[in-house]
């Protein structure tokens, strides 16, 4: 966690998206919301798209087919400041784009 704060604390970044394993989505939540992080998951990722919360947190497989997402909200792609990538993984598609961060 001192990971994603020392990069909030750093960088300027509007909206996020992080992407980890499926197992870690719920633990990750928790403890941003703790620390009042505006955090979402797939489940509400309604509020990312609308700006009420301005991180995503993503699983693996989510982040492979996120491209669908997007085409019904494109004006969100211009918003996005960077990804954090929890752990070894390999970014598809559209999320390559950006900045990307390993934690």
């Amino acid at each position: 966690m001192s990971s994603i704060d020392d990069i909030f604390h750093s960088y300027s970044m509007y909206k996020t998206i992080i992407v980890c394993s499926d197992e870690d989505i719920k633990r990750l939540t928790r403890l941003m919301n703790q620390r009042d992080y505006p955090v979402s998951n797939m489940i509400d990722f309604a509020s990312f798209i609308s700006g009420q919360s301005r991180i995503a947190i993503i699983d693996v497989v989510d982040a492979e087919h996120i491209d669908y997402i997007f085409r019904y909200c494109p004006h969100v792609l211009s918003e996005i400041s960077a990804v954090l990538c929890v752990g070894e993984m390999e970014l598809k598609g559209i999320l390559r784009k950006y900045p990307v961060f390993f934690i």
